[in-house]
């Protein structure tokens, strides 16, 4: 026999006396797990297809269609995609997964290296700031600078005979900031340099996207804030698929012919082209100007969004420096 339900029922979770399959307050579904297997399985394998076709159709609207998702957003029709925060949040941890996990990152100092180091140390090892800096270090962070640089024994006990003890007559408490993290951006390995890079990396890209759709609010101030925050996390989840594409891109090897370099380095540069394009034609369809109008926009636009650009990256390698 079928299970019939009430028209009305009291929800489990609240109380509230509800008409529909959901409570109007809590928001709750009627659905009953203590049935049968087959049953609940059946539904939790419908659900879970229902969420594969919203993140199909999410992805597919976001890379071939630009602005179409944050028009659909701003005209109501939501429940078809996916919701833009949980988009940037997947996308964004696909790309730093694969960030994390590529070798090129890894500072080694090779002989190619070796005579740029040693020309930067004969500037370094004179220059007053440095000195002041180095002059507050302990043991430890001078081994590292003796190994960044492969220093011989003779070059740190010169160095250390012409500071003179300076760290050791120095004031903690009056450090600088700027000095504080020079000294310990100094005394980190390049590992640990670009572990903490990417540690801080994706809360600073996070915060980002505000910033940005306050940018964008400067340009456009008769939209609400929140288009501008919706088309954040739509661009910026553009964006973080197509560098995860470009840093799954095989490299060519040191024996690879010129010719294959080069396609390489062109594919790279028609895919970076690509996403220009790509923000331009968002932000023609989400604000529907003209093009002159939305070109002279886009380069301002740019030029400040590079500025926020850096300004994030910076802090993400010294906001953990400097406590």
């Amino acid at each position: 026999m079928s299970e019939a339900k009430p028209t009305t029922s009291v929800c489990p979770n609240c109380g509230t006396t509800r008409s529909g399959a959901f409570c109007h307050r809590c928001g709750q579904n009627d659905k009953d797990y203590l049935r049968a297997v087959h049953r609940v399985a059946s539904e939790m394998l419908g659900e879970t297809f229902e969420l594969d076709s919203r993140l199909l159709r999410t992805f597919w609207a976001l890379v071939a269609k630009p602005g179409q998702l944050t028009r659909e957003f701003a005209q109501g029709r939501r429940a078809s995609y996916m919701s833009p925060v949980r988009l940037y949040l997947i996308t964004s941890l696909v790309f730093f997964f694969f960030l994390s996990m590529s070798g090129d990152w890894d500072l080694t100092i090779d002989g190619a290296h070796s005579q740029e180091m040693g020309e930067a140390w004969e500037e370094l090892r004179v220059d007053p700031d440095f000195l002041a800096v180095y002059g507050r270090m302990d043991a430890g962070e001078k081994a590292q600078i003796q190994a960044w640089f492969q220093l011989p024994d003779e070059a740190m006990e010169e160095l250390n005979a012409g500071v003179g003890g300076v760290g050791q007559r120095a004031d903690p408490e009056a450090e600088s900031w700027e000095s504080r993290v020079a000294r310990r951006a100094m005394a980190l390995e390049p590992k640990q340099l670009r572990d903490n890079l990417l540690d801080g990396l994706p809360i600073a890209m996070f915060f980002l996207v505000p910033a940005f759709a306050l940018l964008m609010k400067l340009f456009y101030p008769r939209r609400y804030y929140t288009e501008h925050l919706v088309l954040g996390f739509h661009l910026h989840s553009f964006m973080f698929l197509l560098f995860t594409v470009l840093e799954l891109l095989p490299e060519p090897g040191p024996d690879a012919m010129g010719a294959l370099d080069v396609v390489w380095s062109g594919l790279r540069g028609v895919l970076l082209t690509g996403g220009l394009v790509y923000a331009f034609l968002t932000l023609k369809v989400v604000y529907g100007q003209s093009v002159a109008m939305t070109t002279l926009k886009f380069f301002l636009q740019f030029i400040a969004y590079t500025i926020l650009l850096i300004v994030a990256i910076v802090s993400a390698f010294v906001l953990p420096l400097m406590f």
